[in-house]
């Protein structure tokens, strides 16, 4: 069965409805490493219940400009990985940097996810 698409009067989600939507293009470690890192929140409905994250939270993580993406990505994911990012993503003929491509290299980022957020 499809993902659900999450509308935009959706204000929380399940943990498995925001890892499969398409909505945000992250993998299960991806989200749980936010979460606990304090960037989404958990909210429990009601005692016992199982917790659920905002919408709004996680589109704040997702929302920059499209030409701003490739950084924000990679910032991110510098982040969850507790390096530093590169200074310069492309060079004056708009390439990939050696920097860019040695951090890609050490981390296993994927080029093409920091430049089309696709795998």
């Amino acid at each position: 069965m499809p993902p659900k698409t999450i509308t935009d009067e959706t204000k929380f989600v399940s943990a498995s409805q925001a890892i499969k939507s398409p909505r945000w293009k992250f993998s299960n470690t991806t989200f749980y490493k936010m979460v606990n890192s304090g960037q989404i929140k958990r909210r429990y409905p009601y005692p016992n219940a199982r917790p659920v994250y905002s919408v709004a939270e996680i589109d704040a993580l997702y929302s920059p400009e499209k030409e701003e993406m490739p950084v924000v990505r990679v910032k991110k994911f510098a982040e969850l990985m507790g390096t530093d990012a590169p200074s310069q993503l492309t060079n004056n003929q708009n390439s990939p940097t050696q920097e860019l491509l040695d951090f890609c290299v050490q981390t296993g980022c994927s080029l093409d996810w920091v430049f089309t957020g696709s795998l």
